[in-house]
């Protein structure tokens, strides 16, 4: 009987100083297509090996920039103060806008009107009728003036 041959591609071993590239690479915020490109392999094999160390580079990389923003914000920096305020303890800004009219009672309301009240039909043809009128005295030739 014949021995089996393997099937598929041989699995890909990383040595130790790619597991440590691969974690420095992620803990700088490289997307995992550009450490799979560096590091030779596709992105599913680069996940599916170095899962633990992509995940390790982040999490160091976040405790570093949180150490700095705690260290800025211990030592006076205003904005990382608030920053840190909002994020962690549960701060937040709020304004408030009230409206009231004097002593506190309602507010008057005004209606504004930006058009001319509605008219009949008749009044219409009435009102149209008058600017006509005034327009034809306007532009009909004074009496007496020769042409």
């Amino acid at each position: 009987m014949a021995a089996k041959l393997p099937v598929g591609r041989p699995q890909k071993a990383f040595t130790a100083k790619q597991r440590e590239q691969a974690e420095a690479l992620s803990g700088l915020g490289l997307p995992h297509r550009q450490i799979a490109t560096i590091l030779g392999c596709s992105e599913p094999t680069l996940r599916k090996h170095l899962e633990a160390e992509l995940k390790s580079g982040e999490a160091k990389a976040t405790a570093r920039v949180a150490q700095t923003l705690f260290n800025k914000a211990v030592k006076g920096d205003t904005a990382s103060m608030i920053f840190w305020m909002k994020v962690r303890a549960g701060w937040k800004e709020t304004s408030t806008v009230e409206h009231s009219g004097p002593d506190g009672g309602p507010i008057e309301t005004v209606a504004m009107v930006d058009r001319p009240p509605r008219e009949t039909r008749e009044d219409w043809v009435a009102r149209r009728q008058r600017e006509l009128d005034a327009a034809r005295l306007l532009l009909a030739p004074a009496a007496g003036v020769a042409d």
